[in-house]
C-alpha cells in the first residue's frame, strides 16, 4: 500500500503537516514509498524528496491540480503523478500554467504536458459526481481521459469512505474501459490526534469560526495517515485488494531524480566598476546616512 494523495502546509491552509513529519508518520507506519501532491503548487517537493531519501524511502512527486471538469464548468481535482524525468519537468510546467494564467485551465489544455505522468481521477472529485448524477456519462468521462494519454496512465481512484454501489460502478467502468482502479485515501496530516489542528487551518481558510471548541476537538479523525498493514487489511476484507497492488505498481513505475541547482544571481554592471559588495556597501551608507540627516 502507498499513500498516492497527500498533502503539506504548503497547500495553504489545508494541511498542518511539513514533508518532514509525513515522512516520519508513513515510515513509522510501515510504508516503504509515499507521494506528496500538494494543491496546486510543488513549493514543498525538494524537502519532501530530501527528506525521503535520508529516511530510505522512496518518494513519488506528484500534484493536485485543481481543473475546470470534462464535463462541467465548475472545477475539480486530479492527481498527477511523475512517471519518470519527463513527466518531472511536465510537472513544473503543470504547475506554472495553473499558478500564472488568470483562468483555471483544463486537462485538455494541458495535454502538451502529460507525457510521463500517471493521472488518478480521485475519489472525490468529478467522476464520482458524474457517477452519482448521470452515470451514463461517466465512461465518456474515462474515455476523455484515456484520449488525453492513454489507458495504462490513467487511473479511477476509490476510498473505503465510498458507497458499495459506486465502488462497483467505478470496478465495471475500469473493465470497461481498460483502466485500473487504485486506492486513493486523502492525508491532510501525520496523526489521528492532529484532527483539531487540521480543523482549525481549515476554519481559517474558509473564513469560518469554531462556535465550540470541544465539540471539535472530539471529532473523529478521517483523513490521517493509518498504518499500512490497516489500510491494506480493510481494502482486503471489502474484496478491493487490486486497487491495493496497482499504488505498489505506480511506485514501482516511478522514478526520478532531484538534482539541486546551484543558485545563480544575474550580473548588473556598476556605476563605477566597483564589486557587487562594495556597490551594496555605498548604497547602504548612503541611504543609512540620508536617513539621520
Amino acid at each position: 500500500m502507498v499513500p498516492l494523495q497527500t498533502m503539506t502546509a504548503f497547500s495553504l491552509l489545508r494541511s498542518p503537516m511539513t514533508p518532514q513529519q509525513l515522512i516520519k508518520a508513513a515510515q513509522e507506519k510501515g510504508y516503504q514509498a509515499v507521494a506528496l501532491t500538494d494543491y496546486n503548487v510543488l513549493y514543498g517537493m525538494y524537502d519532501f524528496y530530501q527528506a525521503a531519501k535520508k529516511a530510505g524511502m522512496q518518494p513519488i512527486l506528484g500534484l493536485t491540480a485543481e481543473l475546470v471538469g470534462m464535463q462541467s464548468s465548475q472545477t475539480y481535482p486530479i492527481v498527477f503523478l511523475v512517471e519518470n524525468q519527463i513527466g518531472y519537468h511536465n510537472l513544473l510546467q503543470i504547475s506554472s500554467v495553473i499558478n500564472t494564467q488568470d483562468d483555471q485551465p483544463t486537462l485538455t489544455d494541458l495535454k502538451p504536458y502529460l507525457a510521463g505522468l500517471y493521472i488518478i481521477l480521485p475519489s472525490m472529485g468529478e467522476l464520482t459526481v458524474v457517477l452519482g448524477t448521470e452515470p451514463n456519462r461517466a465512461t465518456n468521462l474515462v474515455e476523455k481521459v484515456i484520449s488525453l494519454t492513454d489507458a495504462a496512465h490513467a487511473f479511477l481512484g476509490i476510498s473505503l469512505n465510498m458507497r458499495e454501489d459506486t465502488v462497483q460502478s467505478i470496478k465495471e467502468l475500469a473493465s470497461q474501459t481498460g483502466t485500473r482502479m487504485v486506492a486513493n485515501e486523502t492525508v491532510l496530516y501525520p496523526n489521528a490526534s492532529d484532527q483539531f489542528s487540521a480543523q482549525v487551518i481549515q476554519k481559517l481558510g474558509q473564513g469560518e469560526i469554531i462556535a465550540n471548541v470541544g465539540l471539535a476537538q472530539k471529532q473523529a479523525a478521517t483523513a490521517y495517515l493509518k498504518e499500512s498493514i490497516d489500510w491494506s487489511n480493510e481494502y482486503e476484507r471489502r474484496g478491493l485488494s487490486e486497487a491495493v497492488t496497482n499504488t505498489d505498481w505506480i511506485a514501482a513505475h516511478s522514478e526520478v531524480t532531484l538534482e539541486q541547482s546551484a543558485v545563480t544571481v544575474p550580473k548588473y554592471a556598476t556605476p563605477q566598476g566597483q564589486s557587487s559588495k562594495d556597490y551594496l556597501a555605498e548604497l547602504a551608507t548612503t541611504g543609512l546616512t540620508n536617513r539621520l540627516h
